[in-house]
């Protein structure tokens, strides 16, 4: 038990991510995936926030399009 509460922790210092995204990819992963979830489960959480991450800054700085300046009446 003590393995499960330590090895997210200690991944998670190595990743520079939050102990509980690596702590619910160990637990998720091998529901979800099996014998692989183990390693696959954080991996994919971890992308998912990155992607999430950097999309929302995309969209942010995205001009928006209804309200241009250049807009014919």
């Amino acid at each position: 038990m003590s393995e499960i509460v330590i090895r997210p922790y200690i991944g998670s210092r190595q990743m520079d991510e939050h102990p509980l995204i690596i702590f619910t990819g160990f637990i998720a992963g091998p529901l979800t995936l099996g014998l692989k979830g183990l390693i696959l489960g954080p991996l994919m959480l971890i992308l998912s926030k990155e992607f999430l991450l950097n999309y929302s800054e995309l969209v942010s700085e995205r001009p928006d399009e209804n309200h241009s300046e250049d807009k014919e009446n």
